[in-house]
């Protein structure tokens, strides 16, 4: 059991919590030694990784124990392995509080959505990549033509420089564009609202490709 709480006074070894979590007493009671009650106390870390980065990346390793028929436990256990080869840690990355900074975290959740991308693992939730670097998201989303805010297959479409009615895509200059993928029901909403509700309503920015990768993209 673990409770959230602020100390609100202390004389040398002896501390005054108030709990922000409930305490459920019968539970504790039962883990009563010789009569007394121990407890290890953490002091929280501002920098400590969150709830929320905590609750992004066990839905991720769902995802992927779903998708892939194994447990999740060996998910979970795999990505982090991978993530600590990946970015040159000397220990094995604990998701606990207190164990892993919020940076790093986000990183890890990136490492993990990136492998989704990657390896056409679809997700329960959407937009798990706003925690993440945005623009290496979207462009790892965009090459997959994966719809940015719904995860359906997507068309690329032209939020600047566009190629225009009557005019020959084969002529038009790309790298003078920025791009979104969305799929046709976002495709048409985006034309329907407008760029910039659209994207005020779902976070995004457009972003440029270059020659190399409009050519992968077929544009």
């Amino acid at each position: 059991m673990t409770l959230r709480g602020e100390i609100i006074a202390h004389e040398d070894d002896l501390i005054t919590v108030r709990l922000i979590d409930s305490l459920d007493v019968e539970t504790v009671k039962k883990q009563a030694y010789n009569g007394k009650y121990y407890v290890t106390v953490d002091v929280f870390e501002k920098d400590s990784i969150t709830d929320e980065q905590r609750r992004h990346f066990l839905a991720l390793c769902g995802d992927i124990s779903e998708y892939e028929g194994v447990p999740v436990d060996a998910v979970q256990a795999k990505m982090k392995y991978d993530f600590m080869k990946e970015e040159g840690l000397t220990d094995y990355p604990s998701i606990a509080r207190n164990k892993l900074n919020k940076t790093t975290a986000s990183k890890l959740i990136e490492f993990t959505v990136l492998h989704c991308v990657y390896n056409g693992i679809p997700f329960r939730k959407q937009q798990f990549y706003l925690t993440t670097d945005t623009s290496k998201m979207l462009f790892a989303l965009t090459m997959k033509r994966i719809c940015w805010v719904c995860g359906k297959r997507a068309d690329i479409h032209h939020a600047s420089n566009l190629v225009g009615m009557g005019n020959k895509r084969s002529k038009h200059n790309h790298e003078e564009s920025t791009f979104m993928a969305l799929c046709r029901e976002h495709h048409n909403e985006i034309h329907n609202r407008g760029y910039a509700d659209f994207c005020e309503e779902h976070h995004l920015k457009a972003i440029k490709l270059n020659q190399k990768n409009i050519k992968e993209l077929g544009l």
